[in-house]
């Protein structure tokens, strides 16, 4: 089977033969461009005991308690979760942004969590391979081929935006996804991607261009664009990104792309209801924006 890649780095997969091959992404989803070295994943069925980790965080959703090992590299295990049931499994960094494993308790349960464990995987590789960043975020292409990132938490508006967009301006927009963009680092220039994690939109698209704007979205009755000072973008686009704190080098890159991003993507707030004809005014007001501002 051949690889298929998010972002430019596809996942390999290698387990033991009584584990079924996990499904961690879309249905559908053909992968995009290879870019980079692959992200190995190897599953197992082991013990899922946390025994000799040092607890980091509990409660983060949707995948339990993290933790460290005696090589500061991360660990996270699954257990008891609302639609998991009493399912526990144990996430092992082998090589940050590389090389992965998963131990389960029985091979029945290899396929299931695999969307949340490679989320989580890619969004902190990005980081750790000094690649980029995943951004909780919306995204779609302007018909000039620049990418817009629409950063928000879960509530944000969007899902809606995205079918908002799909619905007014579908011919002259392609929308990448309604929930996570992954923001690459070329050289010196951005570029946003699609990923296969949507939310309830379903869009995930295998596209990417060169990342040219940045949008909140904020409900509202009458549908306006303004623009975004640097202070009021900072603190909104650090609730949207993963960063692995647990990692000093790493952390103080992923802050480096959220500095790129604030001082060299104009940012603006879009104010709207999803009524008939909202997307139009977003596309329409933010070529106008960025004609003007060369």
């Amino acid at each position: 089977m051949t690889p298929l890649a998010v972002a430019g780095i596809p996942f390999v997969h290698e387990a033991e033969e009584n584990i079924p091959a996990p499904r961690f992404i879309t249905p559908g989803w053909p992968g995009t461009v290879v870019t980079d070295d692959p992200i190995r994943v190897r599953h197992m069925v082991g013990s899922t005991d946390p025994a000799g980790l040092i607890p980091l965080m509990t409660g983060l959703p949707p995948l339990g308690v993290y933790y460290m090992d005696a090589s500061r590299n991360l660990a996270i295990r699954s257990r008891g979760m609302e639609h998991a049931g009493d399912l526990a499994q144990l996430l092992r960094t082998r090589r940050g942004g590389f090389e992965y494993a998963i131990s389960y308790e029985t091979a029945a349960d290899a396929p299931r969590l695999q969307w949340g464990w490679h989320r989580t995987i890619f969004m902190f590789a990005l980081p750790l391979r000094r690649k980029g960043l995943l951004v909780h975020a919306a995204g779609f292409v302007l018909p000039t081929g620049v990418a817009v990132v629409c950063p928000g938490v879960s509530g944000a508006g969007k899902s809606t935006l995205a079918q908002t967009l799909v619905r007014d301006d579908g011919p002259r927009v392609q929308v990448l996804g309604d929930d996570r963009i992954a923001v690459t680092l070329e050289g010196s220039a951005l570029r946003a991607w699609g990923t296969p994690w949507h939310s309830s939109a379903g869009t995930a698209a295998a596209l990417d261009a060169p990342a040219g704007a940045i949008v909140f979205v904020r409900h509202g009755r009458d549908a306006s664009l303004a623009p975004l000072p640097a202070r009021a973008v900072v603190p909104r686009l650090l609730r949207t990104v993963a960063i692995p704190f647990w990692d000093r080098s790493a952390t103080e890159f992923a802050l480096d792309v959220v500095e790129r991003i604030v001082t060299t993507m104009p940012a603006f707030e879009f104010t709207y209801s999803p009524v008939p004809g909202a997307g139009r005014v977003l596309t329409d007001s933010l070529l106008d924006a960025l004609r003007a501002t060369g």
